[in-house]
């Protein structure tokens, strides 16, 4: 027996999404943000297979990061148990490091904030504290940025250049560099229209930034100097409307050859901008469009691409709307889109006595997971090919 969601019968909150992932090769593995397990896509097929069942009260929203370290991977937690989760890809075992319930919040981050040095992990949380991480030793010590406590604000994208990490302050005009051979903070005052600093990137002469005010900016460090560009698209305008507060544009900002390309958070449409003429035009993205706010169920989250990563001349990133990968050949401007798909392979009737189950729409993996977990602890399933590779045989795309 072959049983498979087609298409067509797929429910939207139920294709697997995430928020961060890992980028190896012609694979990506992430934690799924609408199921409790840690999954592997090819990138090119389509094909997925469930790497480990999370065993945590909470089935959703486990995890926002994740992060490979050896044979670990290390994912954040605050919704479930409050600690950093290590998963041994070779031993399948878990192991944590638990934090404070108060600090719960800095467990928030991405790949892409994360630093080793010299046996260290430096993370770079949203919450403006580094969390200094031994995973050997499985501890955390805090380091807190000069002047600010950590719920005062929280930072925007941050970059690596030469030993130094460069940290906005999203509603401030202030970048805080970190020196990771000395551990010591620099405060820069920046001289710029914009109000709050959220994207950050380097050409390899300026720096570039977005933040409230509908406007990209550049600024020279030495001279402490900015100018602003505010011509956009017509089309281009807010999906999102915040309590309190304007919104972030953006969310990634990708330096490729002469050009910068805007990855969108509350805007609907990604902006290529030509740094040597200043002019801002839409990087049209078919079938991801949007003229409102879509707020249909299953949307985890307003940000309109989730994950954004780039590889060589490639840029990848979760649509939030349609829920497929994108990937955009920045020497070629070729797209290309890869749908997540689910299905249960035929091996799963080994493990299964009630098959009845199998025959209604699956459409809740959370419940399977359960049943599915549940029916192999009660019988004692012993075979170690069994466990070792539950997981995929019970899912794969196809």
């Amino acid at each position: 027996m072959r049983v498979m969601q087609k298409h067509d019968d797929v429910m939207y909150p139920y294709k697997l999404f995430f928020y961060d992932c890992i980028w190896e090769g012609n694979k990506i593995i992430y934690p799924a943000s609408n199921c409790s397990a840690i999954c592997e896509t090819h990138i090119t097929t389509g094909d997925t297979i469930i790497i480990e069942k999370v065993r945590e009260k909470k089935e959703t929203l486990l995890f926002n990061g994740i992060y490979k370290w050896r044979e670990y991977l290390l994912m954040p937690s605050r919704n479930a148990r409050t600690a950093l989760h290590l998963f041994n890809l070779k031993t399948k075992e878990w192991s944590y490091i638990t934090i404070e319930e108060s600090r719960k919040e800095w467990l928030d981050f991405r790949e892409e904030n994360i630093f080793e040095y010299h046996g260290y992990l430096y993370i770079f949380s949203y919450p403006l504290v580094v969390l200094k991480v031994d995973i050997d030793k499985r501890s955390i010590d805090y380091l807190f940025y000069p002047n600010i406590q950590p719920d005062d604000d929280i930072r925007g994208e941050i970059i690596f250049l030469e030993n130094v990490i460069y940290i906005p302050i999203r509603h401030r005009n202030k970048i805080y560099k970190f020196d990771m051979s000395t551990e010591q903070w620099t405060i820069l005052d920046v001289n710029t229209e914009l109000r709050g600093i959220d994207t950050l990137c380097f050409d390899g002469r300026l720096f570039w930034m977005t933040g409230m005010g509908q406007m990209i900016c550049s600024w020279d460090e030495k001279n402490n100097t900015s100018v602003s560009y505010k011509k956009f698209p017509k089309k281009f305008k807010k999906l999102v409307d915040r309590n309190g507060e304007e919104g972030f544009w953006f969310c990634r900002s990708i330096v490729y050859d002469n050009s910068i390309y805007f990855v969108p958070s509350d805007a609907n449409i990604m902006i290529e901008f030509d740094i040597n003429s200043g002019r801002a035009s839409e990087f049209w993205i078919e079938d991801e469009w949007e003229e409102e706010e879509d707020t249909r169920e299953g949307r985890f989250s307003t940000v309109k691409y989730m994950g954004a990563k780039k590889k060589d001349n490639v840029i990848m990133m979760l649509s939030n709307k349609n829920k497929n990968l994108i990937f955009i050949d920045l020497e070629t401007k070729k797209i290309n889109k890869t749908e997540i798909k689910l299905c249960i392979q035929t091996e799963i009737d080994k493990l299964i006595v009630n098959a009845a189950a199998m025959q209604e729409r699956v459409v809740n993996l959370n419940a399977w997971l359960k049943y599915v977990g549940g029916y192999g602890q009660e019988h004692n399933i012993k075979n170690k090919s069994h466990e070792d590779t539950m997981g995929k045989i019970i899912y794969s795309l196809c």
